[in-house]
């Protein structure tokens, strides 16, 4: 098991690049504006995230909102949980960081969040999840005085069918991913089949246009 472990990829002086920059008010600012504003309703977006190049997927540590529940993060790449977990909510300072593995450029990567307090586990994979709800919410970060582009991702530790007791604030445990691309989708209505009879009526409509004009050509 892998705790709070150290970039193996990146020199000395990016890091310390990296953790001031995690420490800027700059940064800090940005960070509270990719907050989910939904809050109190389940986020109906879902994500999949894969590895954006060949190389270790970091996350670094922003905030615990206001959970009392204690979590850590985890993950899968391609399925197979990668062993790192760490970044306790109730004791990682901001800008802490984790390895969470090292993946190949494309491969599918699900965050997972161990809520130590009740025991269970969520996925930032919906189907995943056994009360069958959304327990993550993403924002891409670029730009923003960073050295580098990151993925916001973070957690709701509360069980769905909690009742009245859930509230939805998708803060529990808030990171910044590198090396992820994460790909969106709101899921929609699916398209209504248009019934054959009607396909059958406008192609006869077609059909007696055609003839109407040959006539017209004809005379």
């Amino acid at each position: 098991m892998k705790i709070n472990s150290s970039i193996k990829t990146l020199s000395l002086a990016r890091n310390l690049a990296i953790s001031f920059a995690l420490a800027s008010s700059a940064f800090s600012a940005s960070a509270a504006s990719l907050a989910y504003t939904g809050i109190g309703s389940e986020n109906a977006t879902e994500y999949s995230f894969t590895a954006t190049e060949t190389g270790d997927i970091i996350a670094y540590f922003l905030s615990k909102g206001s959970a009392d529940y204690t979590n850590t993060l985890g993950a899968t790449i391609n399925g197979v949980a990668t062993g790192a977990v760490g970044l306790n909510n109730q004791s990682s300072s901001f800008g802490d960081s984790l390895n969470l593995g090292f993946a190949n450029a494309g491969d599918t990567v699900v965050f997972t969040l161990n809520v130590i307090t009740t025991g269970d586990t969520w996925y930032s994979n919906k189907s995943l999840n056994a009360d069958g709800g959304n327990h993550v919410y993403s924002a891409t970060l670029s730009g923003n005085n960073l050295p580098f582009s990151g993925t916001y991702v973070a957690f709701e530790d509360l069980a769905k069918n909690v009742g009245s007791g859930i509230d939805l604030d998708y803060a529990d445990e808030q990171v910044l991913v590198t090396n992820i691309t994460t790909v969106s989708a709101t899921p929609t209505a699916p398209s209504v089949p248009v019934p054959a009879t009607i396909w059958l009526f406008g192609s006869g409509l077609l059909g007696l246009a055609g003839v109407t004009r040959s006539r017209y050509k004809a005379s």
